[in-house]
């Protein structure tokens, strides 16, 4: 990736130092607006397709009116990823509601959203991290925000119900939280989806209750067992023979300890194991392969400016 990554900020690119957005943005005065992570393994982007039709799914939800098509918008990520030689990371397109002027009242009044698309290199968990030690989790006070009021569909910018989560996790020094619905049932981690195998058979909460991961769903089409959306209690969770979160960035990771029980052996059962390995597989076999010659000269001109 280059030095100073270039950032797509309404139809330029720009270096990422120098890249700004105004303060009357709704995005940023409310958190009104939409996104996708969007994860490139070796060159290949996963799953592209299908977050790029989230993306417009969830602007089509809060009547978020995107700058660009969706196709349009596809051609500038693999823009953003090529121009930056991104072979290994994340990138993140963004749809904010638009410019101001302030106060909510202005809301209805705004025509078109803003786009940015923001490239990253970002850590991973190594394989002994992600399943050898796993991950410890904890079940956070903090309810995740009910159907009722924003459908967890929408993939939406504003985040304090899962910041209010993290900063519950870390005081309990906990790697994951783990959220619970307002009826008491398990919902889904501040970030991640989550998994329970007991018996053979792999069980995530239903999607009227959680953010429709694409890897969630990669993962229960990728099983050959018996998978299902279900109802999960803290019960079911505690006694499972094996707990997993799902994510762009995270893949697979196991959950080997939960509120100090530990899940199973205390190691990443077999079910997660191989899970993993077979996303790994659909990544590279399936993942759109970028093309980074032919952007050179997108870098070139923004660096000679």
């Amino acid at each position: 990736m280059v030095v100073d990554p270039l950032v797509y900020v309404q139809g330029d690119l720009v270096p990422l130092n120098t890249a700004t957005i105004s303060v009357l943005d709704h995005g940023f005065l409310y958190g009104d607006g939409v996104f996708e992570g969007i994860s490139i393994d070796a060159g290949r982007i996963f799953k592209l397709d299908e977050h790029v039709d989230r993306l417009f799914r969830s602007a089509a939800h809060m009547r978020i009116v995107p700058p660009l098509s969706p196709v349009e918008v596809r051609a500038q990520i693999v823009r953003v990823v090529a121009v930056n030689h991104l072979h290994d990371g994340y990138v993140r397109p963004i749809v904010t509601r638009g410019t101001g002027p302030m106060g909510l009242g202005a809301t209805r009044g705004i025509r078109e959203g803003n786009l940015v698309i923001v490239p990253q290199v970002r850590s991973r968990l190594t394989d002994e991290e992600r399943l050898d030690k796993g991950l410890r989790a904890t079940v956070v006070g903090v309810r995740r925000t009910p159907p009722e009021c924003v459908d967890p569909q929408v993939k939406s910018t504003s985040y304090a119900n899962q910041i209010l989560a993290k900063l519950a996790q870390w005081d309990a020094g906990a790697d994951v939280a783990i959220m619970m619905g307002t009826d008491g049932l398990v919902a889904e981690c501040a970030g991640e989806n989550l998994f329970i195998v007991a018996q053979g058979v792999l069980r995530t909460p239903p999607r009227h209750r959680v953010l429709e991961g694409i890897t969630r769903n990669t993962i229960l089409e990728l099983y050959a067992g018996d998978a299902r959306e279900d109802q999960i209690s803290l019960h079911d969770m505690y006694a499972a023979d094996e707990v997993f979160i799902t994510a762009t960035l995270v893949e697979v990771a196991a959950i080997t300890s939960i509120d100090g029980r530990t899940i199973g052996s205390g190691t990443a059962g077999p079910i997660t194991r191989q899970l993993l390995v077979r996303l790994r597989t659909a990544i590279a076999e399936e993942g759109y392969q970028v093309r980074y010659e032919t952007h050179d000269s997108d870098l070139a001109s923004v660096a000679s400016r």
